[in-house]
């Protein structure tokens, strides 16, 4: 697993991914710029039914936040911790040194609380909601630097960018030198302001 960096262009043309523009009880909500609306499509999705999953097994995901989720072989999985243990742990928590991390008692209090659901095991209900197509147009694999994931883990920059001058910015605060002349090929070049965004996810 590794930084992605992606440039999305939003489109009007169907296509194999998108983004949802409901909120968790499948409202209505586009939080995008503005000029995302005139782009938006119906489509219809299906969702996970959370409600019956709780009466299935007493788990309220609700009281829980999501770490992540994973794909593989035995199926598609969702980490989740749960609110009473207190905040999500942080590995800049854990630092002991330069790049020296106490994995060992990191591992243990995580695995000690989160826990794991078996996404094929979730009930399914399907509803018509809006969304936005997305076509990639630039990639880029890591190349940032440790401000960058601190920032991130601060939620002081967030998971999308919608302008030039941010990834500007973003060219000169994290990247790894060696890596800015890659940044600009692969990601702002390929970045049209009003019909493009970029994402940075793991």
């Amino acid at each position: 697993m590794g930084l992605d960096i992606t440039v999305y262009k939003i489109t009007k043309e169907e296509q194999k991914y998108y983004f949802k523009l409901c909120n968790d009880d499948l409202e209505y909500v586009n939080s995008f710029p503005e000029w995302t609306k005139k782009l938006e499509s119906t489509k219809s999705i299906e969702f996970y039914d959370w409600e019956k999953y709780k009466e299935q097994t007493g788990i309220d995901v609700e009281q829980y936040i999501f770490l992540g989720s994973e794909c593989g072989p035995n199926g598609s999985f969702m980490e989740l911790w749960p609110m009473s243990a207190g905040p999500v742990p942080r590995a800049s928590d854990y630092k002991i040194g330069e790049d020296e991390y106490d994995w060992d008692s990191y591992d243990l209090l995580m695995n000690t609380y989160k826990i794991k659901i078996n996404l094929d095991e979730v009930p399914i209900l399907k509803k018509d909601c809006q969304v936005l197509y997305k076509e990639e147009v630039g990639y880029q694999r890591r190349g940032l630097n440790g401000k960058f994931y601190k920032d991130y883990d601060d939620e002081k920059i967030g998971y999308f960018v919608w302008t030039k001058a941010e990834l500007e910015r973003y060219k000169e605060d994290y990247c790894e030198e060696d890596m800015k002349e890659y940044f600009q090929k692969n990601i702002i070049d390929n970045f049209v302001e009003g019909e493009c965004c970029v994402t940075f996810d793991w």
